[in-house]
């Protein structure tokens, strides 16, 4: 954690200051001077962050305002969702690191695709409490296994920020007990992923944070299982399968969040069982997308099968989401040609479909 304030510093070209003559005028006494008039405002602190630039305190890195227990909750009952595990990241604004763990995570492209592929990326906030041993969220952080001020067997502390993988199926962090740290494999503290040697614009080691993730990652399933379970489904509701197949991208993630609404679930229960199906994590996804869309596309790709799993007559063939009114109907139009959509429900997605305000996206061949 790093507090600092920008510092104006200059070299051999540094800047030069002009000497300013006074000249006291013969006049009658002036007013005295107020010794405040002139003082500047303190500038807020700063700090360099990853991409060269100065950040100014406090970050924006996490949401002081946020109910951390329901943030967790919520991630979990995404995560079980989508097949997923909850990567917990705890900080406060106040920590310089934080930024840079945060841009490695976001933006790393050996880290990047892991965490949108494997995980609901959580950051739970500390608060400024955090410097001195009374932060916010400090018994969660522990029931997790995020010991912040507890010195470990190898004689460092945790530091921030650190990580934590959650499994949705047990609630708990996920790994076995590493005596040497005197913590679970499934945690990482900012001590244990410093880079060596660290370097100004590299304070974290990118292939540590790799390994962590990527060695606690949900095992791969197959995407067989997740239809089987839909179809039967299905059939036992006389209904018929939604299928989306999704990759870890943006446009899959917008499809994705949609179906996972309350009130998109609920419109679509009339008619549908939805599936989601990623073609990069489950076993047999992209086979399975072949085979549903009858040439080949790229996910997101959204079409309606039969309780045996084959596409029906004339299935729809939906690539994205909508924008704009004219493609929204479009979109509603193709829903419909999978199954009888009532009137309230058509205006529920619909209206959700104009929450969304995803771009549209063509098919991609």
């Amino acid at each position: 954690m790093t507090h600092a304030r920008r510092v104006w510093m200059t070299g051999a070209a540094g800047l030069v200051f002009g000497l300013a003559t006074v000249v006291q005028a013969q006049m009658s006494p002036q007013p005295a001077a107020d010794p405040g008039a002139d003082k500047k405002p303190e500038e807020p602190p700063t700090c360099l962050g990853p991409d060269g630039k100065q950040h100014t305190f406090p970050l924006k890195v996490y949401d002081e305002t946020a109910d951390a227990s329901r943030t967790i909750a919520d991630a979990l009952v995404k995560a079980k969702a989508e097949g997923k595990r909850v990567l917990a990241m705890w900080g406060e604004n106040w920590c310089q690191f934080c930024l840079f763990l945060e841009d490695i995570l976001a933006n790393d492209p050996g880290c990047k695709p892991v965490v949108k592929s494997d995980y609901i990326w959580v950051r739970i906030d500390y608060g400024q409490g955090f410097a001195k041993g009374t932060p916010k969220n400090k018994e969660l952080s522990e029931f997790y296994g995020v010991t912040q001020w507890t010195q470990r067997p190898d004689g460092k502390t945790m530091g921030a920020p650190a990580l934590c993988i959650i499994d949705p199926d047990t609630g708990r962090t996920v790994g076995t007990m590493d005596p040497a740290r005197g913590c679970l494999t499934g945690v990482m503290g900012g001590n244990d992923m410093v880079a060596k040697p660290m370097m100004l614009n590299r304070l974290f080691d990118e292939g540590v944070i790799k390994k962590f993730l990527i060695e606690n990652r949900p095992a791969a399933k197959p995407a067989v299982g997740a239809m089987n379970a839909a179809m039967s489904k299905a059939k036992g509701e006389s209904k018929r399968v939604l299928a989306a197949f999704i990759m870890p991208d943006p446009d899959s993630e917008r499809l994705s969040d949609w179906l996972g609404r309350k009130d998109v679930a609920a419109a679509l229960d009339s008619a549908f069982v939805p599936v989601k199906i990623d073609t990069e994590r489950m076993i047999g996804g992209r086979e399975m997308l072949k085979e549903a869309s009858g040439k080949p596309v790229f996910p997101p790709f959204m079409t309606v099968l039969d309780a045996s799993g084959k596409p029906i007559a004339d299935a729809p063939r939906i690539t994205g989401l909508p924008t704009g009114d004219a493609e929204i109907d479009a979109f509603i139009k193709e829903l419909s040609k999978g199954g009888k959509i009532g009137d309230a429900d058509r205006a529920v997605l619909v209206k959700s479909l104009k929450e969304a305000g995803a771009p549209s996206i063509s098919e991609k061949k």
